[in-house]
């Protein structure tokens, strides 16, 4: 089979993966054998004030004006809206994170378990299953904020990183609620989705959404977030910092 023509698109200053088995990509045959193009409009921002900040922090460039925009958005954890997602550098910061906020927010809680398939070893199909994202036991409570992982409705907003409240739970459908642009509350039921593991038999069902008190920046890397409060510490990698401020649209609902 051939013939296909196959269009990539990267940025250089995005996150790695975390465990990279392989070279960078302008190393690759393929990158030198193809032709180039560079991208030079934002389409998630619009802000030309927050266009400039945003290109000097993914170059490297802290400035005094960069400086000063960080400081002026700088607020205690406890000043942060419920649907402001926070953004750590690590997974342990995140479970952390999540854990302490789902114990203290108010109300009960229910637990849904996922449907696992499988053929062979169950330790290693629970392990490969976490690629698929979902959740082995996903943890909710009435109006507690989530994150959607998946695309369910693009031409109303529904896709992946829409943050949302839970307003109803059934055992097979979930009731969210999503504050408009206009103020207005959008409604949208959701069901149980179905994951496969590449070039295995493991599948697991579940509902396409994950606690949003917090996450990490590698997580948010491919979302679009109407808040964001990001934790400046521990930057382990280069372009964490360049990412986490990316994934927001304007410069005003993002705070460090």
């Amino acid at each position: 089979m051939g013939g296909i023509k196959t269009i990539f698109f990267g940025d250089v200053a995005q996150l790695l993966p975390i465990q990279q088995k392989e070279g960078n990509i302008w190393e690759s045959e393929i990158f030198n054998a193809v032709p180039r193009y560079s991208l030079h409009k934002p389409v998630r921002q619009q802000d030309e004030n927050f266009i400039e900040i945003l290109n000097k922090v993914r170059n490297y460039q802290f400035d005094e004006s960069v400086i000063a925009f960080i400081n002026t958005r700088t607020v205690h954890k406890s000043e942060l809206p419920l649907s402001c997602l926070r953004l750590y550098t690590t997974r342990q910061r995140v479970a952390i994170a999540n854990e302490k906020d789902f114990a203290e927010f108010p109300g009960d809680g229910l637990e849904f378990l996922a449907h696992d398939s499988y053929v062979g070893n169950e330790r290693t199909a629970k392990i490969s299953l976490r690629e698929t994202r979902l959740l082995e036991n996903l943890f909710i409570k009435p109006n507690m904020p989530v994150m959607l992982i998946h695309n369910l409705h693009v031409p109303t907003g529904w896709v992946n990183g829409t943050i949302a409240l839970v307003e109803y739970m059934e055992e097979e459908n979930i009731c969210l609620k999503k504050r408009l642009p206009n103020g207005n509350d959008a409604i949208y039921w959701i069901q149980r989705i179905s994951r496969q593991v590449p070039n295995t038999s493991y599948t697991r069902t579940q509902f396409p959404i994950v606690p949003a008190f917090a996450t990490t920046i590698h997580k948010a890397q491919s979302a679009t977030i109407d808040c964001v409060g990001i934790h400046l510490d521990n930057m382990l990698s280069h372009g964490q910092l360049y990412v986490a401020m990316s994934r927001k649209v304007w410069c005003r609902y993002r705070r460090y």
